[in-house]
């Protein structure tokens, strides 16, 4: 156990600094739930050069804690790796807490700030990997990011370009005005304090939730698409001018019904075998993509065929004066509602069901 202390006249002032160059050595990732931040410098790109998978828990309100540039940075590197992610806890969040996996794990007053690194008066404590066991912690800390985890929101564009508006009220409105906006259009709903009862209805809870959770998806998708749409991973029956939601939509179906085999039991063995290292598996699993020579279930009639003909009768122009013929051919494109076509009852449609099952094609 080794105590951290750190302000402008020591000169121990850089301990920190120090501390984290020797971790980066031999971490196998790290975990960081820091309230403030603001330097990329300090320990991201340390991470990321030596290609360590770091999550960040950081706070969420209207002053903006998490400085702009590191709000983009992670957006960045997430488009590039599924190792590299910020998650945002709102208001009532202050931890700082750097745990260094294989190495050990800091505990103290300092943010992400380059005045608490080597201006302040900080002070913490630096446990290393065997003193987390010895003295029990580790359980704990497992627990406490598990916890933690639990009520934070993975950082989006949506979020990003509100704190950028935030960043500009602040020049522009007076604070409480400012906080005022800020209470009816924030994103990330207001954590209540734990010694609080929660009294929000059920339904309430579960639709925040669900928000929660497609705002994660909708990022995840979003990396992906760019990454399976270069040409480093983009088969070559695939049009590179293909829309990159399409691209990404089709590599997760071929990935799902050929790769993992269309069940739920081989989703759930391929998320314990993965889950410790999600761009190794991406990377595995784009690649395998790259090297098909054509779409095992349809892929390539949807991105070759049906893509462009979509993307042409949908233009917005052209879509109030969509005919009824047109909007039954566009139908017809569109698997979700093929899907949907052949399951639906006939009596629904108006029909008395017949001797003989009706295609799909003409049920849509």
């Amino acid at each position: 156990m080794e105590l951290i202390i750190g302000n402008s006249i020591s000169s121990r002032v850089d301990q920190l600094d120090r501390l984290n160059d020797e971790a980066l050595l031999s971490a196998s990732k790290v975990d960081a739930a820091v309230a403030y931040v603001h330097d990329t410098g300090l320990l991201f790109e340390g991470c990321w050069k030596k290609g360590i998978p770091l999550t960040l828990w950081a706070r969420y309100d209207n002053t903006v804690p998490v400085s702009i540039p590191v709000l983009e940075w992670f957006l960045s590197k997430s488009q590039k790796s599924a190792n590299y992610s910020c998650k945002l806890v709102a208001s009532h969040f202050h931890p700082k807490i750097i745990w260094w996996h294989g190495f050990g794990a800091y505990i103290g007053s300092a943010n992400l700030t380059r005045s608490a690194w080597y201006r302040n008066f900080e002070a913490g404590i630096f446990l290393s990997e065997d003193e987390l066991d010895e003295q029990g912690m580790r359980e704990e800390l497992v627990r406490y990011f598990e916890e933690i985890d639990d009520v934070a929101t993975p950082l989006t564009r949506e979020i990003l370009d509100e704190m950028n508006r935030l960043m500009k009220d602040r020049f522009q409105t007076e604070e409480v005005e400012a906080k005022k906006r800020f209470a009816h259009t924030r994103l990330i709903p207001e954590l209540k304090p734990n010694i609080l009862i929660n009294k929000t209805p059920l339904i309430q809870r579960r639709r925040a939730r669900f928000l929660e959770e497609w705002r994660e998806t909708l990022e995840i998708l979003r990396s992906i698409s760019e990454r399976v749409s270069a040409s480093e991973f983009r088969p070559a029956w695939v049009p590179a001018e293909s829309p990159k939601g399409a691209q990404a939509d089709q590599f997760l179906n071929a990935f799902y019904y050929s790769y993992v085999g269309g069940t739920t039991e081989g989703v759930r063995e391929s998320h314990e075998k993965n889950k410790g290292d999600r761009e190794r598996a991406l990377v595995e699993a784009m690649t395998w993509w790259k090297r098909l020579p054509d779409g095992p279930t349809g892929e390539k009639e949807t991105l070759v065929r049906w893509a462009p003909f979509l993307a042409e009768q949908l233009k917005q122009e052209k879509l109030l004066s969509l005919g009824k013929d047109e909007f039954a051919e566009v139908c017809q494109h569109v698997h979700a509602m093929l899907e949907y076509a052949r399951q639906v009852r006939y009596e629904s449609m108006g029909m008395t069901r017949p001797p003989n099952p009706v295609p799909k094609l003409e049920r849509c």
